[in-house]
């Protein structure tokens, strides 16, 4: 299991992948238009996911960082064929 700690916006959070999983399992997915992370053989938009798992608005952060929680946290990120 990976554990990461982090801060949006002044705001400290901390995930594991475990709970990132757990979180999006039976979630559908919405159309990637940029970035996606794959989770449960499926492409979540990454900023779908991370406002999903820490519970904040789409607005408050950008792909970038979620980006890099993802991949911190071992998850493969991918971009939007197109």
């Amino acid at each position: 299991m990976r554990q990461l700690s982090f801060t949006i916006n002044g705001h400290g959070y901390t995930l594991t992948d475990d709970l990132v999983l757990s979180k999006m399992e039976g979630v559908t997915p919405e159309m990637v238009r940029s970035h996606g992370v794959r989770l449960h053989g499926h492409i979540y938009p990454v900023k779908q996911v991370l406002a999903a798992v820490i519970g904040i608005d789409r607005a408050d952060f950008q792909s970038m960082q979620a980006r890099s929680v993802f991949r911190r946290l071992g998850f493969e990120v991918v971009r939007a064929a197109g």
